[in-house]
């Protein structure tokens, strides 16, 4: 009975050791945006149903976090928004805590999601981070939803992101950028008096 129940133990170790790893790396992806043509550069990492992300888009930088969270609905999410600022704080290993003003959203799932901009400053200390990453929301100034995330595999995935954020969408040439500067100059200006024959 003993030796089973060291199996047993040994077993779910084994299980425990091998969720932490696959939600301990860093992953990135790309997503095409369908009504346009330039695309959306995420790199992220997962621990249980929570996520960590930063997102480009057309030389913006996000921070976006996931909670596992599903005991917030529609309406106290509003209720939330209407009372005040949202802040969603970060900290990568020892540094000084970073604070963002996020806006919320709920998941179809029902999961919570936090969204706020960063610097390239910011992002820079996310790129370089040795150990973890730690985040938390303050709702109504009242702090909720504190994780920390591992920095494993976080620096070649950041800089991947970064290396296409910085690039002019395909859509905004300098063709289409004069036409444009063009039609909202019609649309300010008064119209010219047509003639009658």
């Amino acid at each position: 009975m003993k030796n089973y129940t060291k199996r047993l133990i040994a077993v779910a170790a084994i299980t425990l050791f091998s969720a932490n790893a696959a939600f301990g790396q860093w992953k990135f992806e790309t997503v095409e945006d369908d009504f346009a043509d330039h695309e959306t550069r995420y790199g992220y990492i997962e621990q249980g149903t929570s996520q960590i992300g930063l997102k480009c888009q057309s030389g913006r930088y996000e921070l976006v976090y996931v909670t596992s969270d599903r005991t917030v609905d529609a309406f106290t999410l509003g209720a939330i928004a209407a009372a005040g600022v949202t802040k969603l704080m970060f900290r990568t290993d020892k540094d000084r805590p970073e604070t963002l003003t996020a806006r919320l959203d709920l998941l179809v799932d029902g999961r919570l999601r936090a969204i706020g901009e960063l610097s390239p400053k910011q992002v820079k200390s996310i790129e370089t981070m040795k150990q973890n990453i730690a985040v938390q929301l303050s709702l109504e100034d009242i702090p909720s939803n504190q994780l920390k995330f591992t920095a494993k595999g976080s620096t070649a995935v950041v800089k991947r992101v970064s290396a296409g954020c910085e690039q002019v969408p395909p859509e905004m040439t300098k063709a289409k950028t004069t036409k444009l500067l063009f039609t909202m100059i019609s649309i300010l200006l008064p119209p010219l008096p047509v003639s009658m024959y």
